[in-house]
C-alpha cells in the first residue's frame, strides 16, 4: 500500500510539473540534472556493469562505417570517460563516429571522430550510414523530428539500447517519454523502420532492456 502511494504521489507531481514548467525549460532542468548525477561518485559494481554492458552493445552493433551517436553524453561518467566505461570498441572497429549532444564536453572524448553540440532535432547532417541511441531513445525531446533529420542525413539502420515498459506509462521528470516495445516499434514503423534484430538484455517487474537493430525499409 506504501509503495503504491508513493507511486500515485510520484505520478501526480510529474503531471503537475509539467502543468507548470514550459516543455523546453522541463528539458533544459533535466540535463542539469544529469550532470550532477553523472559527475557523483559511482560504485565500482555499477561501473563495470556499464563496462559490459557497453562491450555487448558494441559487439551487437558490430563494425559501424559512418556513424552518429546520438546523445553520446559530454565525457563524464561516475567521473570516468566514457571510454573507460566501455563504449570504446565502437571506434576500435575502425567506423568514423560523429557524437552528438546537448552538452559540451568536459572531458575529451577519445572514441569519437567528431563531436557536434546541439539537439539531434536542430544539426543538419549529410553522409551517414548508421545512428546509435546508448540509452538516450526517451531522453530525445521530439523524437519525430530527430528520425527525420536522420533519415535526411542518409542513415538506413538504428541501433538502440534501451529499456522499454511493460504497460504504458507516462515520460518523467528526466525523460520526455517512457515508451513499451510495441510503442518503440509502432514509432519506428511510422518511419519506415523495420526491427531486423534484437535482443532482450535485462528484465524486472516493469521493464525490459533491449539491443535493437532496424533497417529502413
Amino acid at each position: 500500500m506504501l509503495a503504491r502511494c508513493r507511486r500515485y504521489l510520484k505520478q501526480v507531481s510529474v503531471a503537475v510539473y509539467a502543468l507548470i514548467v514550459p516543455r523546453g525549460r522541463r528539458w533544459e532542468n533535466a540535463q542539469r540534472r544529469y550532470i550532477r548525477w553523472a559527475e557523483s561518485p559511482m560504485s565500482p559494481a555499477y561501473l563495470e556493469y556499464v563496462r559490459i554492458m557497453g562491450e555487448e552493445f558494441s559487439q551487437f552493433v558490430g563494425a559501424p562505417t559512418r556513424m552518429v551517436d546520438v546523445g553520446c553524453g559530454n565525457g563524464i561518467f561516475g567521473g570516468m570517460s566514457y571510454t573507460e566505461a566501455g563504449y570504446l570498441p565502437l571506434k576500435r572497429r575502425g567506423g568514423y563516429i560523429l557524437g552528438v549532444d546537448p552538452l559540451p564536453p568536459l572531458k575529451p572524448i577519445p572514441w569519437l571522430s567528431e563531436f557536434r553540440q546541439g539537439k539531434i532535432e536542430e544539426l543538419v547532417l549529410n553522409g551517414f550510414n548508421e545512428a546509435a541511441f546508448v540509452t538516450t531513445f526517451d531522453h530525445i525531446e521530439n523524437i519525430d523530428v530527430a528520425i527525420t533529420r536522420l533519415k535526411e542525413a542518409g542513415i538506413k539502420t538504428l541501433f538502440i539500447w534501451e529499456t522499454t515498459y511493460r504497460r504504458h506509462t507516462r515520460g518523467d521528470l528526466d525523460h520526455p517519454h517512457h515508451y513499451t516495445y510495441t510503442e518503440l516499434a509502432e514509432l519506428l514503423r511510422r518511419h519506415d523502420f523495420k526491427i531486423t534484430k534484437k535482443r532482450r538484455v535485462d528484465e524486472n517487474r516493469d521493464t525490459e532492456g533491449y539491443f535493437i537493430e532496424a533497417k529502413k525499409l
